[in-house]
């Protein structure tokens, strides 16, 4: 039994005993002396007392303790990405720099690897989606103008495309650069139809216009048939292509050269 006054005596282990109704509980299979029980509850109270999550009050050191405790790593190199089921494709558009930088924004984040194994899958798959469904569009409209450009100006398109986009860059205000990119098919086509006509009635007849050569036999039918050829190869057309911006830069700077040869006297 337990004295009276226990300020200055301890029971003994022999004097312990778990009631009855407590005995099958598992906090108390580790208990066998009053000195146990002691402990047990002291740590209990200590356990209520303490913050389940880190608040905004909380230090950056309250928060790395957090973290650490649900099992983020020492580094962000330690975290593994899951690229299974996505397109070849997209897994070559992926190299170490981003992923360095996406296990940074992972780690100060104080992610897990379980937790990272649901958010970077998903994440890149929702990416992948949206840009194979962006280049598909881009394809359609790139398909679309071609189509609108030939039926409207036939064998001449690309030194009629040429010509006006030389007069648009030289004759659009100051900061409706991005408002003539953004026009569609039909409109781009319209205008350049417009174009083409000014160019004939006011451009041509003061000697400014007509056709001209390109250097070193290169005529400019070779340079609208390399151009084509370009847009047709699978690295112009592929946005995830490696070289896809280069190829883009390329045409784009035969079809300024094809203005710059078509405006020659």
């Amino acid at each position: 039994s337990i004295p009276a006054n226990t300020g200055n005596v301890t029971p003994t282990g022999d004097e312990f005993k778990v009631p009855e109704e407590y005995v099958e509980k598992g906090w108390t299979k580790d208990l066998k002396t009053y000195e146990d029980l002691w402990k047990k509850s002291d740590g209990a109270q200590v356990l209520i007392g303490q913050k389940a999550l880190p608040d905004e009050n909380s230090t950056p050191e309250q928060w790395d303790t957090f973290y650490k405790s649900t099992g983020r790593p020492d580094e962000s190199k330690i975290y593994n990405f899951n690229r299974e089921g996505m397109s070849e494709t997209f897994k070559k558009s992926q190299n170490e720099e981003y992923d360095n930088a996406v296990k940074s924004i992972f780690h100060e984040a104080g992610l897990n690897q379980k937790q990272v194994d649901v958010i970077q899958p998903k994440v890149e798959k929702l990416a992948e989606t949206i840009l194979t469904e962006k280049a598909k569009q881009d394809a359609e409209a790139d398909t679309a103008f071609d189509e609108l450009a030939n039926k409207t100006f036939g064998t001449d398109r690309d030194q009629i495309l040429a010509d006006s986009k030389k007069l648009l860059e030289e004759l659009t205000p100051a900061g409706f650069g991005e408002k003539i990119a953004g026009l569609d098919n039909e409109t781009l086509v319209i205008l350049s139809g417009v174009l083409k006509n000014v160019q004939d009635k006011y451009i041509s007849e003061d000697g400014s216009g007509g056709k001209g050569n390109a250097p070193a036999g290169e005529t400019l039918d070779d340079l609208r048939q390399k151009a084509r050829n370009l847009m047709q190869s699978d690295e112009y057309r592929d946005p995830f292509n490696s070289k896809s911006a280069e190829k883009r830069k390329e045409v784009q700077e035969i079809y300024e050269k094809i203005a710059r040869l078509s405006s020659t006297a």
